[in-house]
């Protein structure tokens, strides 16, 4: 009897004893190239024991998370990440610089001008020759004509007009044997919707073509390589403050069929004073999902999971507001950025807000990285993004990295008043912990849906 209980006794203390308490999220393996002149140690630890790294004393946070960054030096880099008795041993190599063979970026002209078409749907024209940044022009439809007389960097350099260039990825272009400079253009009609102006502008070839907010809500379009136009550029200033009566965009699009250029401007929403979001299409994203992980916090959880949570408590609140809400994803599943898009665009929704947390590159130092902030693209959800911002200021515990404008997939290629929001960094200890709280997560919710709300009553004053 004596020996049974002492071996119930020792398999009871083997069952809750605790496990390796020095838990490393980043980098992701033990052995690994990084090349970046320095990284960073994320991960969790006992708060009851001194953590170093190479014997250097790291801060743990009271949730148990922690984050460091550390210099590398070229070849390989040994750290000992220890906590009390347990280690891990880290093997870390950055290459070694090296004589770089590529060709001098620079501009080759053509002998002689040469045609193509665009291959793919959403193809970005660019302002300069690089591949990223807040430098689009549009976004092209398959079967778009071209004429180039150039290439630097992986970009063809596209003709516009007489006075004016673009850029667009040489991947995305089919050269044709031969081909024409200009297109015809036969007028526009109009059609006045319930829900939407639409403009439809009639060609017989798929030109670029460029849409531009001015101040005041003022919108334009220019049509590049136009016959009969000055500097064969077809310019229309859409008729937007007779259109909106004064209130500001919410929402605009342009898309061929087949040769005609239809852009649709949705007309000013009705807005029920006592209740501004009542009947409004909001659609949520919750980023990530799937196979797609997104960041992973300190302490281990995963960026798409806390999206999904924050994407449901603000359907919640939105849906108690009277708000029409659509969600991307209500489940954990893999999701193309296109699909998101799609529903956004497919609803009609007035509104898109996508949801993340946010995450560092190797050479960024997650003890400064905090807070959260606002992103949009186009201008027309700028005054929208404010509202939002400011209430996050009010109610959330975290630090306001304002509003940025920034060139995020989801936001640039729905039609509505489209934002996303990062709503902290999961690498920063304070801020995982805090975005993990269920207090944090209702006052993010209520915050987007005050802005929200009280973004509408200030469009509905303005009428």
């Amino acid at each position: 009897m004596k020996k049974s209980l002492a071996m119930l006794a020792f398999l009871t203390f083997a069952s809750v004893a605790p496990c390796f308490a020095l838990d490393v999220v980043y980098p992701k393996t033990q052995t690994v190239t990084i090349n970046s002149p320095k990284t960073f140690f994320a991960g969790s630890a006992d708060v009851k024991k001194t953590l170093t790294i190479n014997g250097a004393e790291v801060q743990v946070d009271k949730s148990g998370g922690f984050a460091r960054s550390v210099k590398l030096d070229e070849g390989e880099n040994i750290f000992e990440l220890k906590s009390d008795d347990e280690v891990l041993r880290y093997v870390i190599t950055r290459p070694k610089a090296t004589a770089s063979s590529a060709v001098e970026n620079r501009f080759v002209e053509f002998d002689n001008l040469k045609y193509g078409k665009i291959s793919a749907d959403n193809t970005p024209l660019r302002s300069t020759p690089i591949d990223g940044g807040i430098n689009r022009v549009s976004h092209l439809q398959a079967g778009t004509l071209l004429v180039t007389d150039g290439e630097q960097n992986g970009f063809y350099r596209v003709i516009l007009g007489e006075n004016s260039v673009g850029w667009v990825d040489k991947n995305s272009v089919e050269i044709t044997p031969n081909g024409t400079s200009l297109a015809d253009f036969y007028g526009y009609d109009y059609i006045d919707g319930d829900d939407y102006f639409t403009f439809i502008f009639h060609l017989n070839r798929r030109i670029p073509w460029e849409i531009r907010e001015g101040e005041n809500q003022s919108l334009e379009i220019k049509l590049y390589n136009v016959s009969g136009e000055a500097e064969n550029v077809y310019f229309y200033d859409f008729p937007t403050k007779l259109a909106t009566g004064g209130r500001n965009l919410v929402g605009y699009g342009a898309e061929y069929v087949g040769e005609d250029l239809h852009v649709k401007i949705r007309k000013p929403l009705k807005i029920n004073p006592k209740k501004p979001l009542k009947n409004v299409v909001v659609t949520i994203d919750a980023g990530h999902g799937g196979s797609e992980l997104g960041a992973v916090g300190c302490l281990g959880n995963k960026e798409k999971d806390l999206n999904l949570t924050n994407a449901k408590k603000l359907e919640r609140v939105l849906n108690s507001k009277g708000a029409k809400v659509v969600m991307t994803r209500s489940d954990d599943r893999d999701m193309s950025l296109a699909e998101r898009v799609k529903v956004a665009n497919d609803s009609e929704s007035a509104v898109f807000i996508s949801l993340h947390g946010n995450s560092i590159p190797d050479n960024g130092d997650p003890e400064k990285s905090r807070g959260f902030g606002v992103y949009y693209y186009y201008p027309e959800a700028k005054p929208l993004g404010e509202y939002i911002l400011h209430n996050m200021q009010s109610k959330l515990p975290l630090e306001n990295n304002g509003l940025i404008q920034a060139s995020f997939y989801v936001v640039r290629n729905t039609q509505a008043l489209s934002l996303l929001i990062e709503a902290g960094y999961m690498v920063n200890p304070e801020d995982n912990a805090k975005l993990l709280n269920k207090k944090v997560q209702k006052q993010l919710a209520k915050s987007v849906a005050d802005g929200l709300e009280e973004y509408f009553r200030s469009q509905q004053r303005s009428f």
